[in-house]
């Protein structure tokens, strides 16, 4: 809508109501990943046998969460920048960033301080620490349960910017 202009026929479309018009841009690619997600942790886990020391529900769950938590991010980019060449070019080194500095690789604990602090920025991170502790090492619920709570600020951080779309 920002590259060709269509903005105010995608907001009338909606009757003017931008959370229905945002609805209706993020719901069909959230449940297209979410599917791909579970197709994804059924092939991990019941056909290669993966270790799942924890809950499947759970993780299926925080996977959601986790693409509605970028969903949001890129609407906080879309309207902080107001430009989207400048916002996908962000987000693209925002997820670089997030991939890096998971600790997928090499772990957080092990990262210089400020490179600790940094990591969470990411809700990759977070999901990477719920994903880990359910598979393999059966941590407790309520240490996923906050790792959740920890996705849900990414996505709080992105509803709030949704009343600035309107004046793009």
């Amino acid at each position: 809508e920002l590259q060709y202009g269509t903005g105010p026929g995608w907001l009338a479309s909606a009757n003017d109501r931008m959370w229905w018009a945002l609805a209706g841009k993020i719901f069909p690619h959230a449940v297209a990943y979410s599917i791909l997600a579970l197709i994804m942790n059924l092939v991990f886990f019941k056909v290669l046998g993966l270790p799942l020391n924890g809950h499947f529900t759970l993780i299926l769950l925080s996977e959601i969460i986790l693409i509605l938590s970028y969903q949001s991010m890129a609407i906080f980019l879309v309207t902080l920048t107001r430009n989207l060449r400048l916002a996908l070019s962000l987000a693209s080194a925002y997820t670089m960033l997030a991939i890096t500095f998971a600790g997928l690789t090499f772990p957080v604990f092990g990262m210089p301080p400020a490179a600790q602090v940094f990591s969470r920025i990411f809700p990759f991170t977070y999901w990477l620490e719920l994903f880990v502790g359910q598979t393999l090492r059966a941590e407790p619920l309520a240490y996923a349960l906050k790792q959740i709570w920890l996705l849900m600020v990414f996505i709080i951080a992105g509803l709030c910017m949704v009343p600035r779309l309107e004046y793009l």
